[in-house]
C-alpha cells in the first residue's frame, strides 16, 4: 500500500502543476511553481512524466499478489485521471462566465475533489477485499470530504495570507475563476457590490488594492458565510458515512481528518440572511460503483 500511497502522491502532484500552469500561479508551498521555475513546456513535460510514473507504479503494484479486484481498482486510477482532467477543463472555460451557477460548481468540485477521494477510498477498500457496505461507506467518506476541502480551499483563498497558504493571495480572483464565494456575492450581495463585482470580473486590474477590495465585498454579502456552511455540512456528512464503521482506528483517523477543517460560522460585517442554493440542499451521494 505505501507504494500505491506514493503513486498517487505522484499523480496529484502532475494535477498541481498544470494547475499552476492554468492559474498562471507563482508560489506553490512556498517555493517558485515549475512553470515559472524553468518554463511552461518544461511545466507539462514533467506533469506528464509525474503522471506516466504514477500508473507505471500502479500498475507494477497490482500485479503482485495479495490484492482483490485489481483490474476494478485500475479502471478506477483511469477514471480519477479522467476526471480531473474534466473538471480543470471545465473550471477553465468558465472563467469569467457570469452564467455560471452553484449547480455548475458543485460538478467541477465533483471531478476535481469528490470523486477524487471517493474512488481513492472505495479503491483502497477494494484491493482489501472489504465487504460492499465497507467500500460503500469509505466512498462516501471521500466524497463530502473531498467538497467540504475544495470549498475551504475558495474560503482560504480570499481570506488567508501566503504566509499561511503557500501561495500568493488570491490567485483564484486573479484569474476571475467562479469560485462558491463569487458566485453567492453575485446572487446575495447589493446591487452595488454585484455590479462593482461583474465589471471587476471584466476587468485586468491585479492591484492588490483592487484583489482586496473584491474579497472585502465578497465578505459583506455574506457569502463567506454560506460557504463555510455548505463545507461544514459536507465535512459533518463524510463524519456521518463511517458510522458503520465506529470505533475502528480507520474511522477515528478519518473522522479526525474532517474535524480539523471544521470551523465557526463566519459573520459578515453585516447581518445578511443567506439562503443555501438548492444545488447544495439536494443529498449529493457518492459516484456510483463500478
Amino acid at each position: 500500500m505505501a507504494r500505491l500511497g506514493g503513486a498517487v502522491h505522484l499523480l496529484q502532484s502532475a494535477t498541481l502543476i498544470t494547475d499552476d500552469v492554468f492559474d498562471f500561479a507563482d508560489v506553490r508551498y512556498h517555493h517558485p511553481t515549475i512553470h515559472r521555475r524553468y518554463d511552461v513546456s518544461h511545466a507539462i513535460v514533467a506533469a506528464e512524466v509525474l503522471q506516466s510514473i504514477a500508473m507505471q507504479c500502479i500498475n507494477a503494484e497490482l500485479e503482485r499478489p495479495g490484492f482483490h479486484n485489481r483490474v476494478l481498482v485500475l479502471n478506477l486510477f483511469h477514471q480519477i485521471v479522467k476526471d480531473l482532467y474534466a473538471g480543470q477543463h471545465l473550471d477553465v472555460c468558465s472563467t469569467a462566465n457570469l452564467q455560471v451557477t452553484t449547480r455548475d460548481y458543485r460538478r467541477v468540485i465533483e471531478l476535481g475533489a469528490g470523486r477524487f477521494f471517493a474512488n481513492l477510498a472505495r479503491g483502497a477498500a477494494l484491493l482489501r477485499g472489504k465487504a460492499r457496505a465497507h467500500v460503500e461507506s469509505l466512498a462516501a467518506f471521500g466524497y463530502h470530504y473531498g467538497m467540504g476541502l475544495f470549498i475551504t480551499d475558495d474560503i482560504i483563498d480570499i481570506t488567508q495570507e501566503r504566509a499561511l497558504t503557500g501561495k500568493t493571495f488570491a490567485p483564484d480572483l486573479k484569474n476571475r475563476r467562479m469560485r462558491l464565494p463569487m458566485i453567492l456575492a453575485l446572487q446575495s450581495g447589493s446591487r452595488k457590490d454585484a455590479r462593482w463585482l461583474r465589471e471587476f470580473l471584466h476587468s485586468e486590474d491585479n492591484s492588490r488594492t483592487v484583489l482586496l477590495e473584491a474579497a472585502n465585498r465578497i465578505q459583506q454579502s455574506g457569502a463567506l458565510r454560506a460557504c463555510q456552511a455548505i463545507a461544514n455540512d459536507y465535512l459533518r456528512r463524510s463524519i456521518e458515512s463511517l458510522a458503520t464503521m465506529e470505533g475502528s482506528p480507520t474511522a477515528r483517523s478519518l473522522t479526525w481528518l474532517s474535524q480539523r477543517l471544521l470551523r465557526p460560522e463566519r459573520t459578515g460585517d453585516r447581518d445578511v440572511h443567506i439562503v443555501l442554493p438548492l444545488a447544495f440542499r439536494r443529498p449529493q451521494p457518492a459516484p456510483p460503483s463500478y
